[in-house]
């Protein structure tokens, strides 16, 4: 049985990772820390997926000439180096070997054709009849 105070700490990460209000939650906790942390990737990938699809790669003036879209390349260059600030810090880990043996004891060979088959599966892709890709 999942005691009660498990149950709560639960909710409250599930809480501030909730994708709700574009991360609004996990935005603020970040903000609120000092680095070093490990910063939640989805949240990232998500912001990119955002400004890839709703954003044109150019801009079209009156004479039909192809611009590129600067400020979509700005965006992404954003995104990019708030993650990469989190890989510019140190952290001061010590070695736990209990743990560093049961990583280490974990059977996870998988190929990349497993790995995606199991990405699928956990998270199905939606289907989109307007997307030629």
């Amino acid at each position: 049985k999942v005691k009660e105070k498990e149950k709560e700490i639960f909710q409250e990460i599930e809480n501030t990772l909730s994708s709700e209000k574009n991360y609004k939650s996990c935005r603020e906790y970040l903000s609120s820390l000092a680095p070093p942390y490990i910063p939640y990737l989805g949240m990232f990938l998500s912001d990119l997926v955002f400004i890839e699809d709703g954003n044109t790669d150019y801009l079209t003036q009156l004479n039909y000439a192809k611009i590129i879209n600067f400020d979509k390349r700005r965006k992404i260059a954003d995104v990019i180096r708030r993650i990469q600030r989190f890989q510019s810090d140190q952290y001061s880990l010590e070695k736990v070997d209990v743990l560093a043996e049961a990583i280490l004891g974990l059977n996870c060979e998988f190929s990349e054709k497993q790995l995606y088959d199991l990405s699928i599966k956990r998270e199905p892709r939606e289907t989109n009849n307007n997307n030629n890709n």
